[in-house]
């Protein structure tokens, strides 16, 4: 029996292939022969896109490795950060070499600031696809009002990542305008770097205001007989205005025990299931969004 169709939603996020990544994260870098397993058993269940990024470390150059020895072939997904304009066509073509994919499948400027700012030039990133280098181009976002903004403008994009959890819904309200537009949605941070999955009182004095609802989801979980992990993707997996879900993988143990969560959510009753965790939706942008843990 195959992996249900929500799992082939998923996009795997690669940034632990290259970096020590995340607030839970106490491992460090997935050594290459477990990415290696790991990108194996996700082609098995029908994942067919990685998400990755020129910041990532050897993330790129790993998953162009496997690529090469393997055979498998995947959607890539990468970001931009720090490219002048002029820049912007070798830059891909080091990514498209680094990662085996020919063709890259989406690019994106990794922050809507470098969209604004003088060494990002959006430009040429849709030059570089019209020459073939990239199927889709767009931006990563963190907040809702900069997908109006960018269609407003009529900025040509047609995909983009968000950050898209059960307690991060700010995002639902441009779902249907951007897939009016047939902007590609994917949603990124489904466990907010591993912080929803962390025992209460494992979780950093401060982002103690979070602490509560992580406790209460844990229950609410236990209660209908979901893993957390399983309950906090599938959330996301389940909504229909998101097309791709980076989930990311600190290792093969955790990524098999999250697909067999997975499963066992999908073939469960969840109805009524996103109304019921309405009361998890958290507005304060100093716990949902990581760059400002640090401030």
């Amino acid at each position: 029996m195959g992996a249900p169709e929500e799992i082939k939603k998923l996009a795997l996020g690669t940034a632990q292939f290259g970096l020590a990544y995340g607030v839970s994260n106490r491992r460090g870098l997935v050594p290459k022969a477990e990415v290696f397993e790991i990108l194996k058993l996700a082609a098995a269940n029908g994942i067919d896109t990685l998400d990755t990024a020129q910041a990532y470390g050897a993330s790129e150059a790993v998953i162009g490795e496997f690529v090469k020895t393997s055979g498998l072939r995947f959607r890539i997904v990468t970001k931009l950060k720090d490219v002048a304009g002029e820049d912007t066509e070798a830059s891909l073509r080091g990514s498209s070499a680094k990662t085996g994919a020919g063709s890259l499948y989406g690019v994106m400027l990794h922050s809507y600031g470098e969209h604004e700012g003088e060494k990002a030039d959006y430009p040429a990133l849709l030059k570089a696809k019209e020459a073939g280098l990239a199927l889709k181009t767009g931006f990563s976002l963190y907040h809702p009002e900069q997908a109006e903004k960018l269609m407003a403008d009529k900025v040509p994009f047609d995909i983009v990542q968000v950050p898209y959890s059960i307690v991060d819904r700010r995002f639902e309200r441009v779902f249907p305008a951007l897939r009016a537009a047939g902007v590609e949605v994917h949603a990124r941070s489904v466990f907010l770097q591993g912080l929803l999955l962390m025992a209460p009182a494992e979780i950093p004095e401060k982002l103690a205001g979070i602490r509560a609802k992580v406790e209460s989801l844990g229950k609410y979980a236990a209660g209908k007989g979901f893993a957390l992990s399983a309950l906090c993707a599938g959330f996301a997996l389940a909504e229909p205005g998101v097309e791709k879900v980076v989930m990311g993988v600190d290792g093969l143990k955790s990524f098999r025990e999250n697909l067999a969560g997975l499963k066992a959510f999908f073939a469960a009753d969840r109805s009524g299931l996103k109304a019921a965790l309405e009361g998890f939706s958290e507005t304060d942008e100093k716990i949902i969004l990581p760059q400002n843990w640090n401030k």
